[in-house]
């Protein structure tokens, strides 16, 4: 959903644009990245809670990793004029070997794939 708003929608998308460079030039922009970041090691917590992920995974360090990956995903596929679905995808279907255990990956790589056909225009 992030990734289909992010692309889709005029606003969104310079926002993303406008939190990048302001990283650069004010405090805003860690404070924006903190806020989400409680956000998202909260659902991290809870997904270690409820098995979803290995429980040894740091909630924090999960965070930043998926973070990256997401910035990531974005900056490559502007840059390269590729469908940032494509690189989300890909990028989420190898993370989830990393960090979820072997009972509930099919689970989770069958909800990846369902998510990117809402988003990925067909070829």
């Amino acid at each position: 959903t992030i990734a289909e708003l992010s692309t889709n929608d005029p606003i969104v998308r310079s926002g993303y644009r406008l939190r990048q460079g302001l990283y650069q030039i004010s405090s805003a922009g860690s404070r924006s990245y903190i806020e989400r970041m409680e956000h998202y090691v909260q659902a991290a917590h809870d997904a270690v809670s409820e098995g979803d992920v290995y429980d040894d995974i740091d909630p924090v360090e999960l965070f930043a990793t998926l973070h990256t990956m997401h910035l990531g995903c974005h900056l490559l596929s502007d840059a390269l004029g590729q469908d940032l679905f494509v690189h989300e995808t890909r990028s989420w279907r190898m993370m989830l070997r990393g960090i979820v255990p072997p009972e509930k990956l099919a689970y989770f790589q069958e909800f990846v794939t369902r998510v990117a056909r809402q988003y990925t225009p067909p070829v």
